[in-house]
């Protein structure tokens, strides 16, 4: 994972044997809102508008909606560890700020 631009664009890519999924977080226009670009596997990538405060606050990738409702697909054919958005919160911290300011 990496962040470029004091955190305003973010780049996560997780593996899992022989898949994986490709995030891209980035600004929009619209102060509360945020671009994700999710690529699972070769598959076409998928582009999203989320609210930022409610993609921090999901407790499950499954819990992650666009601003239309629509659930991103954040695991793919992967099978990752079980945690929880808690879990995360410590060190994304730094991310949030800067996405909720």
């Amino acid at each position: 994972m990496f962040s470029y631009h004091k955190d305003l664009t973010v780049f996560a890519l997780f593996n899992d044997n022989d898949h994986s999924t490709t995030v891209a977080l980035s600004e929009s226009s619209e102060r509360k809102i945020g671009h994700v670009v999710v690529w699972n596997d070769n598959n076409t990538p998928q582009i999203y508008k989320v609210n930022k405060g409610e993609i921090m606050e999901a407790e499950s990738p499954k819990d992650v909606r666009d601003v239309n409702s629509k659930p991103l697909d954040l695991v793919g054919s992967r099978k990752p560890p079980a945690f929880t958005g808690r879990s995360l919160k410590a060190p994304l911290a730094p991310i949030r700020h800067s996405w909720n300011s």
